[in-house]
C-alpha cells in the first residue's frame, strides 16, 4: 500500500491527538436532534393537540409564490390561537395552485346546490324584525305570575 494513502487514512479516524485511540469509523454528531428535541419540549408546553385528515395546507406569500404542504401534521391551541404545520413543502407559483383548488372547490359547491345540501343564496335567511331592547323590557309570562300573587 502507498505510504502517503496510509497515513492520509490514519488522520482521519483518529479523533483526538497524538497517542489517542483510533476508532475504525469517525462518528459525525448532528446539532439538529438537540433542537428537535427542544422544538418538541416548547410544543408539548403549548398543549397543542392534534389535528386529523389534513390533506393539504397552502399558505399565500406576498410575492406572488405559495408555499405548500402535502399530507402536514397540523397541531392547534385554539385559545392561544396557534397552528403549528410541520412536512415536507414546496414553493409554487400562485396561479398554478390557484387554479386547481378553485375550480375543485367550485365543482364541490355546484354539486352540494344541486343536490340540495346546501342553501342557494341569502333568500333562505329571514330578514331581521322588531327591536331587541324593547323586547327585552317586556314582562314574560313568569314575571305576570309574580305579580298577581
Amino acid at each position: 500500500m502507498n505510504a502517503e494513502k496510509l497515513a492520509k487514512l490514519q488522520n482521519s479516524v483518529r479523533t483526538g491527538g497524538k497517542g489517542s485511540v483510533r476508532r475504525k469509523k469517525k462518528v459525525v454528531r448532528s446539532a439538529q436532534a438537540g433542537n428537535d428535541s427542544k422544538l418538541q419540549a416548547t410544543l408539548k408546553r403549548l398543549q397543542l393537540t392534534p389535528l386529523q385528515a389534513i390533506d393539504e395546507v397552502n399558505m399565500y406569500r406576498n410575492d406572488g409564490k405559495v408555499l405548500q404542504f402535502a399530507n402536514p401534521k397540523v397541531q392547534v391551541n385554539i385559545q392561544s390561537k396557534t397552528y403549528v404545520i410541520s412536512g415536507k413543502s414546496e414553493v409554487k407559483d400562485a396561479k398554478d395552485v390557484q387554479t386547481t383548488d378553485m375550480a375543485s372547490i367550485q365543482k364541490l359547491l355546484e354539486q352540494m346546490k344541486a343536490s340540495g345540501a346546501m342553501p342557494s343564496g341569502a333568500d333562505d335567511v329571514p330578514d331581521l324584525v322588531g327591536d331587541f331592547e324593547s323586547a327585552g323590557k317586556e314582562p314574560t309570562p313568569k314575571d305576570e305570575v309574580s305579580k298577581v300573587d
